[in-house]
């Protein structure tokens, strides 16, 4: 396998381990040949794994298989040969084959015939559906077969559906109205209990922002929806559309005054990409900055940040923020009043004290690129940041920063 991961100079050592005669030595070279260094390198392998799915043994195929998936759309050639082992494989095998025939394509109508008919087997659902979806726009024949194969099924084949529906894109619009059924997946009071509910939510709103405009209407819907999961990720994939969803603006305006205080952070992120000069977001979001959650504290700084000079209402807020007993929400509320224009100078001994070990190194990291931000004036924070260098995790970060400190 190391060859496999070295580049070019690995390929004619595999190509001939290839050929070895003990299994487990072409299985470890037919594996290696979908290594990513190697992928440029196809016309060469392909015919070599095409070969390795005859083999007997199961290790060696299901190698072949695996590369070739890796390999993608580069090993069209071997589409019939994954075919054949869709009809007449089984088990995992079959599935794996399913899933690389998708990668590699093409979306051809005998590709979509046998797939779409896999679909209907409750037990390769999932795999076809998944192939489907790495057929891209090209498996938009299959749409309705997709939505038929959602009857009777349940999860995982049912996110695989929902991504896939996503996947094809905005030629998939006919599908939204069923999407937005999926955002609705089980009862209220199954959700705690049954993640897998969530998943399946949260991929049909991914979906539907993939979508596009022929989703809009089926999201501006949800976000009037009783159960707060549903409006939250409605406004997540409104956001995730851009100027597509500007009709739904005054609704996401509504939902600055959600019941749901993680419903108002997600209304408040979107309207910040759609509408960032919305003077209704800052004062709706100070009193997240309040919340007993610390992910909530958090999100709400880091949403301030995002709006810039429009959350100047929020100044005082935040500036109580800084005072948080948790340093990622000290360090968010930083961050927003720098974005915001706010005088700096208060601020470098609350990135310093963030930078303490203790902290996780992804606020530590953030601290050190606001202080970078900062510039000359944060250079009380040098000696600091120079011990921090030799930490790898943060070692960039800190390096960057006094660069600009020292500018």
């Amino acid at each position: 396998m190391l060859l496999g991961v070295c580049g070019r100079p690995g390929l004619a050592p595999l190509l001939a381990a290839a050929r070895d005669k003990y299994p487990r030595i072409r299985a470890a070279a037919v594996r290696g040949l979908g290594a990513e260094q190697l992928r440029s390198e196809a016309d060469s392998s392909v015919p070599v794994l095409l070969r390795a799915l005859q083999e007997n043994d199961p290790q060696v195929r299901r190698n072949a298989i695996l590369s070739l998936f890796f390999i993608g759309r580069a090993g069209q050639s071997a589409a019939p040969a994954l075919m054949a082992i869709v009809r007449n494989g089984s088990g995992e095998e079959q599935n794996l084959a399913m899933q690389t025939l998708g990668r590699v394509g093409p979306a051809s109508p005998e590709v979509l015939a046998l797939l779409t008919t896999m679909l209907r087997d409750k037990a390769k659902t999932s795999s076809a559906a998944k192939a489907l979806g790495e057929l891209g726009p090209g498996a938009k024949g299959a749409v309705p077969d997709l939505v038929s194969a959602l009857e009777g099924s349940v999860w995982p084949a049912r996110e695989c559906i929902a991504e896939a529906l996503g996947k094809i894109g905005p030629d998939a619009g006919g599908a939204a109205a069923v999407l937005g059924g999926l955002l609705r997946e089980g009862s209220s009071k199954d959700r705690d209990f049954l993640p897998f509910g969530r998943q399946v939510r949260w991929q049909a709103a991914r979906s539907l922002s993939r979508i596009g405009p022929a989703a809009v209407s089926v999201l501006h819907k949800a976000l009037t929806d009783p159960d707060e999961d549903v409006r939250r990720n409605a406004a997540w994939a409104l956001g995730e559309m851009g100027d597509a969803a500007r009709e739904a603006l005054p609704a996401l305006e509504g939902l600055l005054q959600d019941r749901d205080m993680v419903v108002r952070l997600e209304a408040a992120r979107t309207l910040i990409r759609l509408d960032p000069g919305n003077k209704k977001i800052a004062p709706a979001l100070i009193p997240a900055l309040g919340d007993a959650n610390l992910g909530v504290r958090a999100s709400a700084a880091e949403a301030l940040a995002q709006a810039g000079s429009s959350a100047q209402p929020a100044v005082g807020a935040l500036q109580k923020a800084l005072e948080d007993k948790e340093a990622l929400v000290r360090v968010a509320a930083a961050e927003a009043l720098l974005r915001i224009g706010h005088n700096s100078t208060p601020l470098v001994p609350v990135l310093i004290d963030a930078l303490d070990e203790e902290n996780l190194w992804s606020t530590r990291q953030r601290a050190a690129r606001a202080l970078g931000e900062i510039g000359p004036a944060a250079k009380a924070a040098s000696p600091v940041l120079k011990r921090m260098l030799k930490d790898p995790s943060v070692r960039d970060a800190t390096a960057e920063a006094l660069r600009k400190i020292s500018n």
